[in-house]
C-alpha cells in the first residue's frame, strides 16, 4: 500500500487482519427468546460487548485479546443456539483505518521516487 509515494504497508492478506483488525463478531441465532442481561451475565468474565437484533437473534462484539472459543464456551452452555455466524472485520475498513492513520508500518516506512 502506498500513500503519497510511502510504502505504508507491505505484505500479506492475513498478517494485515491479523495486525490491524480491532476485533471480530459473532452472530448468534437462538432457539427461543432471549434476554440480554442473560447474555451479558453467561459472558461476564470477558471483555466482550453484546446488541440485540431481536428477540431470538443477537451480536457479540470480541476485541483479538479474547479467545474466540471461550466466548463460544460460555454461551453454549447457558442458552439454546440454533445458528452461529463469525464476521471478521471488513478488509476495506481495515484499509481504510490504514489511511486514515498514515501508516501500517510499526517498524519502518519506505519512500518511492
Amino acid at each position: 500500500m502506498l500513500d503519497d509515494g510511502r510504502i505504508i504497508y507491505d505484505g500479506g492478506l492475513d498478517d494485515l487482519k491479523n495486525r490491524w483488525s480491532k476485533g471480530r463478531e459473532i452472530q448468534f441465532q437462538f432457539a427461543g427468546h432471549t434476554q440480554l442481561a442473560k447474555l451479558r451475565e453467561l459472558t461476564a468474565s470477558l471483555d466482550v460487548s453484546w446488541t440485540m437484533e431481536n428477540e431470538v437473534t443477537a451480536k457479540m462484539w470480541l476485541p483479538h485479546t479474547v479467545n474466540v472459543s471461550d466466548a463460544l464456551a460460555s454461551v453454549v452452555g447457558g442458552v439454546e443456539i440454533r445458528d452461529i455466524k463469525i464476521i471478521e472485520t471488513n478488509t476495506d475498513d481495515i484499509v481504510r483505518s490504514i489511511y486514515s492513520s498514515g501508516s501500517a508500518s510499526t517498524s519502518k516506512e519506505t519512500t518511492v521516487s
